[in-house]
């Protein structure tokens, strides 16, 4: 039968036109505030489409007016969404069009509903020899259609009533243009309007009344022309890369740095997606809003031109990101200046990295200061053990005199509290002068072909002065060390173990236990460290170490550190390993040569 093909063949048509446009709108969603009526359109006209290709498949005449009579429901909606696609395209219009959308709204979701449940609002179908059935309509539904069209004609007349005239008065150059934009996009929009949905409600409507038969192209029509007018607004504002200004656009809104371009009064035009993140504002914030404002600069000063100028940056929520600026200047074909293009870079990984190395720089001082303290500290501290040695043997002779002579009930008492807090003080100056040697030994460079260390006593060292570091809270105990070569890598090892255990302690949980132990085989030196139980997920001080040896960036001190350790180890030619045991138990194992470089 000839009708066949074409009773699929259009209204498929309309299904195809929605679905691809609709995804193209909703690709475009977050970025265009037309996006979101454009995708209501496209889902009205597609279930319209799908409503008749559903009835074109029907043999069954009741059937057919089933799915007809349930058309009337998306082609009333495009109404009101097309209401609200003006509203969006055209700003100045939208307090006035607000009520008029929502009124649209419930009359065409209570008109539809009603003419879809109504029996009669499709009297009988007929087949046509163009394909297809053709309504004939009850006295609801050819009361109700018209009302439907007109709500978006009307709309589109009052847009073209209210769209600016475009006429320059004391307007700058871009209001100009903006309300010139304005007017011709107000009778573009109104004209594609008027003509698709006259078209619509011709082969929808009015043929259907007269008797005349003719292809249903209400949905594919109007469809169309949408597709058509959403492809000329992304084409305007440059959101297609097929054009040029598009492919630039689409290369700014890659780049790391922030574009902006000024007008000589400071006025920012455009801004790449870059800015707006930096800022932390939309660019309805930012959009015709003074750049001054935000960097603390007067307008002469950005349109100046200069190179690489440190500025902080006002972002939201009151922060302040440091940012370096480049001002290049923008001319008409005449020369004049026109205004400026602004380019940031962010600079908060650079500060980031300045406090890392201020930090560093203050602990290698204190370093290089640590032998001069400790010397200065061992001096009186002699002396303070001297005199209490001299203090304790003078108590004693004192004693013995005393015990000759007449003896007071209260003597022996004040001699047996003065021989203890002696003896307190002496062992408080011994802890002090071993703290002090301690801190002074790790503070020595020394240097190689000087005999070497001693790894056992390098480790001794090193657990006492990690447990300073949280004292009680953590015990640190040594279960093993043997080992009697000496290397000649001392300073590193004093890095690598005491960096080790303070990652460690630090990591432990309070009550916690680290264990030492260290072993050498005739090749190498091992060493185990293990912490039971560590605070929080074992895997996570695992990935720290992970971290540290594919040298990740990090600003934390204490990951700076371990990432040192960490490439110590690997400088000498050795290797770590780190584990997570059952119940938050940590393991680190690590072994150095005895002797590197030895077989190159």
């Amino acid at each position: 039968m000839p009708w066949v093909p074409m009773s699929f063949l259009v209204p498929l048509i309309a299904v195809l036109v929605s679905a691809a446009f609709a995804a193209v709108a909703i690709a475009w969603r977050s970025d265009r505030c037309a996006a979101g009526p454009m995708t209501a359109l496209f889902s009205c006209t597609g279930g319209w489409g799908f409503l008749e290709l559903m009835a074109a498949m029907e043999s069954d005449p009741s059937r057919a007016m089933f799915w007809l009579r349930w058309v009337s429901l998306p082609a009333l909606l495009l109404g009101p969404i097309t209401v609200a696609l003006l509203a969006a395209m055209l700003p100045s219009l939208k307090p006035r069009l607000r009520q008029t959308i929502r009124w649209g709204y419930a009359f065409a979701m209570t008109g539809g509903i009603v003419a879809g449940m109504l029996p009669h609002s499709i009297e009988s179908v007929v087949r046509t020899a163009w394909g297809g059935w053709m309504p004939d309509y009850g006295e609801f539904m050819t009361l109700l259609i018209p009302f439907g069209f007109v709500l978006p004609l009307g709309s589109a007349w009052l847009a073209i009533r209210s769209a600016p005239s475009g006429k320059p008065s004391v307007d700058s150059d871009s209001e100009h243009r903006t309300r010139r934009r304005e007017t011709l996009s107000a009778r573009g929009l109104s004209v594609v309007v008027a003509i698709s949905l006259t078209a619509a409600f011709l082969t929808e409507f009015v043929f259907p009344i007269l008797a005349i038969p003719a292809p249903r192209l209400g949905a594919v029509c109007i469809a169309s022309a949408a597709a058509l007018m959403w492809l000329g607004v992304l084409y305007a504002s440059d959101d297609l890369s097929v054009t040029s200004n598009g492919l630039a656009r689409a290369m700014l809104a890659k780049l790391q740095d922030a574009v902006v371009l000024i007008q000589l009064d400071g006025t920012i035009v455009s801004a790449n997606p870059r800015f707006e993140e930096m800022t932390g504002h939309p660019w309805e914030i930012l959009g015709g809003a003074c750049l001054a404002d935000w960097v603390d600069l007067s307008a002469e000063t950005l349109c100046a031109g200069f190179e690489d100028r440190e500025v902080t940056l006002r972002a939201a929520q009151n922060t302040d990101c440091p940012l370096s600026m480049s001002s290049t200047l923008t001319r008409d074909p005449g020369g004049g200046v026109t205004g400026a293009v602004i380019v940031f870079r962010d600079l908060s990984e650079i500060e980031s990295l300045r406090r890392s190395l201020l930090s560093s720089g203050r602990l290698a001082a204190i370093g290089e200061l640590a032998a001069g303290i400790a010397h200065e500290v061992n001096n009186p501290v002699a002396f303070v053990r001297s005199d209490l040695n001299l203090l304790a043997r003078r108590l004693h002779e004192i004693s013995g005199y005393v015990d000759g002579a007449a003896k007071l009930d209260s003597t022996e008492a004040i001699f047996s509290r003065g021989v203890q807090r002696i003896k307190h003080a002496r062992e408080a100056t011994d802890y002090v002068a071993q703290v002090v040697g301690d801190v002074r030994g790790f503070a020595h460079l020394g240097g190689r072909g000087q005999g070497g260390s001693e790894p056992v006593s390098l480790l001794e060292v090193a657990i006492r002065l990690a447990a300073l570091q949280r004292g009680n809270e953590v015990e640190l105990v040594m279960r093993r060390a043997e080992c009697n070569e000496r290397i000649q890598y001392g300073q590193e090892l004093k890095q690598i173990l005491l960096s080790l255990l303070r990652t460690l302690i630090d990591s432990a949980e309070s009550g916690a236990r680290v264990e030492v132990s260290m072993g050498a085989s005739a090749e190498a030196l091992q060493v185990e460290i293990s912490a039971d139980p560590v605070a929080g997920a074992p895997d996570a001080l695992v990935s720290r170490f992970e971290a540290a040896s594919a040298a990740a960036e990090s600003t934390e001190e204490s990951e700076v550190e371990l990432a040192i350790a960490v490439g110590l180890v690997a400088e000498l030619g050795g290797a770590i390993r780190v584990a997570a045991a059952d119940a938050g138990r940590v393991e680190v194992q690590f072994e150095l040569p005895l002797f590197p470089g030895e077989d190159e």
